[in-house]
């Protein structure tokens, strides 16, 4: 018997989690699996051109105190494909691990259906981003900051701000 799903379990912080219960409202998605198998789906095209702006992660992520009561557990069975997906991402761009990966996503998702609505956003994301535009934009920022998750912040208020001007 082939394992079609994988339970995959991350930590994440309360606005992490407040972040997928919008999502799942706005996108009216029932579970979280569901969600992020949709939203790995949109991103695909775009996520390894963004994470390339950004260059090699040095392994740093969002911290998430141990002792904070707010972390919550999420576990969510991926899609196979999805899974693999994360985990050849996870590799390609040696990230701390797959959870601070599908965090990135969650947070650049939210970010966008908040600025442009949910239809707006889909339809701007499914399309290939202009990754030129943006490292031309952001030549200067970028080389200066010592930090990936300040790059990161960046990189992503850069392109959700400008999503127009990118697709």
């Amino acid at each position: 018997m082939v394992k079609t799903n994988r339970l995959f379990h991350f930590v994440a912080s309360k606005r992490i989690d407040s972040h997928i219960k919008y999502l799942r409202k706005t996108l009216n998605i029932g579970s979280n699996r569901e969600l992020f198998d949709f939203i790995m789906e949109k991103m695909s095209k775009n996520i390894q051109n963004l994470k390339k702006v950004i260059g090699d992660h040095k392994s740093e992520y969002e911290y998430i105190d141990t002792e904070d009561t707010s972390r919550i557990h999420k576990y969510v069975r991926l899609n196979d494909n999805k899974y693999k997906m994360l985990k050849k991402w996870h590799y390609m761009f040696n990230e701390y691990g797959i959870s601070v990966i599908l965090r990135d996503i969650i947070n650049f998702f939210y970010e966008g259906i908040v600025k442009y609505g949910a239809e707006k956003y889909l339809e701007l994301i499914e399309g290939k981003i202009n990754i030129q535009k943006i490292i031309h934009d952001l030549r200067g920022v970028l080389t200066h900051m010592m930090r990936t998750s300040e790059k990161k912040r960046v990189l992503y208020a850069q392109i959700v701000q400008n999503l127009l001007y990118y697709s």
